[in-house]
């Protein structure tokens, strides 16, 4: 069952960390509305190309992370709560390691706290019969 969750939880974290570094890229380039030496005359076309791309290249990241997500909820623990409960830590983790590695923000004492009481109920739901 640990095993289950393990990979649910680390495909939710690596398909979560990726789409919050590119959605934060987004907002970086936004900044010029360029992308690829390609300009764009306003904000919205900047980002319609963008969400374009994005979405494009997340198609085989998503089909994967949701693959296991259905697999979590419909063969292995058929309980919404479990999938979410994870899904909210995985994201805040994986928020602080995309703030951490792009904008060097440092996570706070109070910040890892707070992750610890997220894995906690996200454990908790798993495995508490």
């Amino acid at each position: 069952m640990f095993l289950k969750w393990l990979v649910f939880a680390m495909s939710s974290f690596v398909g979560l960390f990726v789409f919050q570094w590119i959605f934060y890229t987004g907002f970086e380039l936004a900044k010029t509305k360029s992308i690829f030496s390609i300009s764009f005359p306003n904000i919205f076309f900047f980002f319609l190309f963008y969400a374009l791309l994005v979405g494009i290249a997340l198609v085989p990241l998503n089909a994967f992370s949701w693959s296991i997500a259905s697999l979590a909820f419909n063969e292995w623990f058929h309980k919404a709560w479990i999938l979410h409960l994870t899904l909210l830590a995985t994201s805040s983790i994986s928020a602080t390691f995309v703030f951490w590695f792009k904008f060097g923000e440092v996570p706070s004492m109070g910040v890892l706290i707070g992750l610890l009481f997220y894995v906690a109920g996200a454990v908790i739901s798993a495995f508490w019969r």
